[in-house]
């Protein structure tokens, strides 16, 4: 009875070792869908990658943008003697003139300090300082439609400035904006 017994239990033990592990089709199997997977994660990986590099295209020609308007009215603040230069076709100003008081010491006089022009180029904001080479105030990606000064000179002198248009991103992503900020002159008119 003992060898029968014997003999079936290492019958048992052959079996569990025969069948332990993973056939060829089976790993081949397995490396298909782990593969498929990668594939899957690299692909939607790149594209985060992608859209956040765009994102941030799109984040910096609107910081040069806020600082080109940001800019503007600091300078508008500092001056004196807004005048409207030129209108667009429905008679509203797209062209400010003004004089620069920041740093002046009299500064109740009429023209003290240095001429400032803003104005619509094309579809870029510019600026003249005292009729020298205009400077482009914004980046390539962004594209000004619409650039609009409301000047009112009466009591406290202001200057609502609107601007249109939109940032496009190496022509792959367009996003419009538009932005209207008011300017109040620091110093009264006497």
């Amino acid at each position: 009875m003992q060898k029968s017994k014997m003999t079936i239990k290492s019958e048992k033990i052959k079996k569990k070792v025969q069948t332990g592990g993973f056939t060829l089709v089976e790993l081949i199997i397995s490396v298909g869908i782990f593969s498929l997977l990668m594939v899957l994660s690299v692909g939607a990986l790149l594209a985060v990658v992608s859209a956040n590099k765009n994102a941030q295209g799109i984040k910096s020609a609107v910081e040069n943008l806020n600082f080109s308007l940001e800019t503007m009215a600091r300078t508008i603040r500092s001056g004196s003697n807004y005048v409207c230069e030129d209108t667009n076709s429905d008679g509203k100003c797209n062209h400010i003139s003004f004089y620069d008081r920041s740093g002046a010491y009299e500064v109740f006089n009429e023209n003290v300090g240095v001429k400032i022009d803003y104005y619509l180029y094309g579809a870029t904001l510019m600026r003249t300082v005292s009729g020298a080479n205009p400077v482009a105030m914004t980046s390539s990606d962004v594209s000004v439609n619409l650039l609009r000064f409301d000047i009112d000179i009466m009591k406290q002198p202001n200057v609502l400035i609107i601007i249109d248009g939109l940032v496009n991103y190496k022509n792959t992503l367009e996003t419009k904006f538009q932005i209207e900020t008011l300017a109040v002159q620091r110093y009264f008119n006497k």
